[in-house]
């Protein structure tokens, strides 16, 4: 009988230990399942970080047995939330409010802090947990891995629970995993920003080279005649600061003449023609650019208070503008004006793609220097397309 009772208590502890293992089993399975699926999302979305880190929290919470999950990323001296999971939403505005900085008074300031684990049991018996967050969600134990670049933090993945349960070493493991990720995926996302970036700057280094060629043929297949290349030097102006206007004009004594004219709306051709000759006092974009010798850079001139054509501007169907002077010998010559229909500033003021080849009038012209120029003034004379927008 005792042999019997013995036999059956062993077959007990073997079903239980059986059971026990078959659990660890099933969440080795689901841990590695979820750390696969994190990384297929990340090859995925390379180009679509917040994708990736919104999956990472959610598959962070459901595998430690957390109700509540948070990344934080590095914004200068403070660590914002960038991804939330299982927050309610007026919590999601407690974090919103509160960035966190390094110190003692959150698990995340602490992980940032000391750049390890933190694991806060119960954060009531904790002095000196003192967040802000404490009172805008019931938290009880916390776990706060640091995302850790070169020996620097750039990041703090939180895991939380509402009851006092300490997560285990499994737990703590995984999301350490989970933090290698999120870093992998920002650090994709840079690297992949910084090709693009790198990218873009060859093509309109490239579309720079191909304008300059394109306006230096010009000036070698017409050696007397000017006027096609004020043309080409236009066009091509336009083209490179995605304009849909563009105004050539050379300085004439105290008169800015028109050289050439391309884009305008139909209907406001002769009116803009009709400016010109234009006085250097005038208020226009281009008549400022050439008067104060820098680039003049304009939102929106039908709302520029002292823009004295805004009949013209409205007719020829541009808003947002942008002149940069032509200098030769420290004179200006004159100038480049391109405009967009839109009202708003150039994203970009390309000012290589606005430097024009060297040229010469038509005709003789009498130029002038910068009036009583500026120290800033004089700079923009010997170099115009470095200069700041005015």
């Amino acid at each position: 009988m005792a042999s019997e009772i013995s036999t059956a208590g062993a077959h007990q502890d073997l079903r239980r230990r059986v059971a026990e293992l078959e659990r660890e089993l099933g969440e080795s399975h689901r841990r590695e399942a979820a750390s696969a699926e994190v990384l297929e999302v990340i090859s995925r979305s390379t180009f679509n970080l917040q994708a990736v880190l919104d999956g990472l929290i959610e598959s962070a919470v459901r595998l430690t047995g957390a109700e509540m999950g948070l990344i934080y990323r590095q914004d200068g001296d403070f660590y914002r939330a960038a991804a939330i999971y299982g927050a309610s939403p007026e919590f999601i505005e407690v974090v919103k409010r509160n960035p966190i900085p390094p110190g003692r008074a959150s698990a995340t300031g602490r992980a940032v802090l000391e750049r390890r684990v933190i694991h806060i049991q119960d954060v009531v018996a904790d002095a000196e947990y003192t967040w802000a967050g404490r009172e805008g969600a019931e938290v009880r134990t916390i776990l706060a891995v640091p995302m850790l670049r070169d020996g620097a933090v750039i990041g703090v993945i939180v895991t939380r629970r509402t009851r006092v349960q300490p997560f285990t070493d499994k737990q703590i493991d995984l999301l350490t995993t989970f933090a290698n990720h999120a870093v992998i995926a920002i650090e994709n996302t840079r690297l992949f920003e910084e090709v693009q970036t790198r990218t873009r700057e060859l093509a309109e280094a490239l579309e720079q080279q191909t304008a300059t060629a394109e306006i230096l043929g010009v000036i070698s297949r017409s050696p007397t005649d000017a006027q096609p290349v004020f043309d080409i030097i236009g066009e091509r102006a336009e083209k490179l600061c995605d304009a849909q206007v563009s105004v050539v004009t050379k300085v004439d004594g105290e008169l800015i003449q028109l050289a050439s004219l391309h884009g305008v709306a139909q209907e406001g051709v002769e009116l803009v023609r009709r400016a010109f000759p234009m006085p250097r006092s005038a208020e226009t974009v281009t008549a400022r650019t050439v008067r104060t010798c820098v680039v003049v850079h304009v939102p929106d001139v039908l709302v520029d208070p002292k823009y004295e054509q805004k009949d013209t501007a409205k007719a020829g169907g541009y808003r947002g503008c942008l002149g940069v002077p032509m200098v030769r010998e420290g004179q200006v010559i004159g100038a480049i004006f391109v405009a967009r229909a839109q009202p708003g500033l150039f994203p970009t003021i390309k000012s290589n793609s606005l430097k024009p080849s060297p040229t010469r009038p038509s005709s003789p012209s009498r130029t002038r220097g910068c009036s009583k120029p500026s120290r800033q003034a004089n700079a923009s004379c010997r170099n115009p397309w470095n200069t700041r927008p005015q």
